[in-house]
């Protein structure tokens, strides 16, 4: 089914003023995977985030924004450690980066998943194509 130009925006951008907020302080692995964390396997970690994002403070977040600008991604186990903010130091674990095998294997059960839920229609309830694509005046695709 398509989605339509609303629900993409919606979804891309957040259906709220809150939740564009929200999006410069998502973890990359969330935006990126949106699917399988929204969605599928990835959904129980994915609410966690939610949950505990949710109840961190304006101060929390200004904390955590400075942590993830002053920190390179492969160094957050340090911000962890030196952050004074202990809400925004617990946080920080949602933002390691998976590792590349990690990622691969989200894309291959999405995959999988996707594939096993295809509708496939029976030949007797098919219907033959009616030429909507074609060009009009020469009836050709």
């Amino acid at each position: 089914m398509r989605e339509s130009f609303a629900s993409f925006f919606k979804r891309a951008f957040g259906g709220s003023e809150e939740e564009f907020e929200n999006l410069p302080i998502r973890p990359h692995k969330f935006i990126f995977n949106r699917v399988w964390f929204e969605e599928l396997g990835g959904r129980p970690e994915f609410e966690e985030y939610l949950a505990e994002t949710s109840s961190l403070s304006p101060a929390d977040k200004a904390d955590l924004l400075g942590a993830l600008s002053t920190f390179p991604k492969g160094e957050l186990h340090i911000a962890q450690t030196t952050v004074s903010n202990s809400k925004v130091a617990k946080h920080l674990r949602f933002y390691e980066p998976l590792r590349q095998s990690g990622e691969r294997d989200i894309w291959e059960k999405q995959k999988a998943f996707q594939q096993a839920n295809v509708v496939t229609l029976p030949d007797d309830e098919r219907v033959e194509d009616a030429g909507l694509e074609l060009d009009p005046l020469t009836m050709e695709a």
